[in-house]
């Protein structure tokens, strides 16, 4: 799947700051169970945060951009707790005028055809995502969080990637994703404006939020 927008595109990334879960109540079903309380799902990958099942089911693991734990059996009552733990849209900001920006993601697939088959069959694989911004240059700002990742100050980064957003307030059509920096391009070629793109490789699953 590739998700690409040649024209200018709202793109917003968090400023570190994070508020805490303390025994966060959980949507169960199943193996799996969700924060209740939509405004609190967008968990920070940089925190710990453990999710925890009255009736003893163990954590696999967690989507941080949609706020569901994993188990490995079905779960009863389940709380989420921890410090810095998620993301409000207060603590988001525009990164300046974008003129475009784009989003694939990839599937891994394993041939699993065997003698006399007619048609080709295969394994789903490990699935993968990546993509890049692009701006007018607005200072040091996106060459920073570069170096937050080499360095190790903070490791991952959110975007939101807006497809559609009329009122201007977050709230439209858009993309989260937790992401690392890989690469910085500045340009300036003769009688045009300073530019520059960021690409970036996706740390989990980018999820989709509607319009509200």
């Amino acid at each position: 799947m590739s998700v690409t927008h040649g024209k200018k595109a709202n793109v917003f990334k968090w400023n570190k700051t994070a508020g805490d879960l303390s025994s966060e109540a959980c949507t169960e079903s199943g193996s799996q169970a969700q924060i209740t309380d939509a405004a609190k799902r967008l968990l920070n990958p940089n925190a710990d945060i453990t999710f925890t099942d009255s009736g003893g089911a163990n954590m696999l693991r967690i989507n941080h951009a949609s706020g569901i734990a994993y188990f490995d059996d079905t779960v009863t009552v389940v709380t989420a707790t921890g410090t810095g733990a998620y993301v409000t849209a207060a603590n988001l900001i525009k990164v300046g005028y974008l003129y475009d920006w784009d989003l694939s993601v990839d599937l891994g697939l394993a041939e699993k055809t065997v003698f006399q088959d007619d048609w080709k069959d295969w394994y789903p694989g490990l699935a993968g995502a990546s993509g890049s911004a692009g701006g007018f240059f607005a200072g040091s700002n996106w060459f920073d969080d570069l170096v937050d990742t080499i360095d190790g100050t903070m490791e991952k980064f959110l975007l939101q990637l807006f497809t559609y957003d009329p009122d201007n307030d977050q709230t439209g059509d858009h993309y989260n994703a937790w992401v690392m920096f890989s690469s910085v391009n500045v340009n300036a070629p003769l009688g045009e404006m300073v530019k520059e793109k960021k690409s970036f490789a996706v740390c989990g699953m980018p999820v989709f939020v509607p319009n509200v």
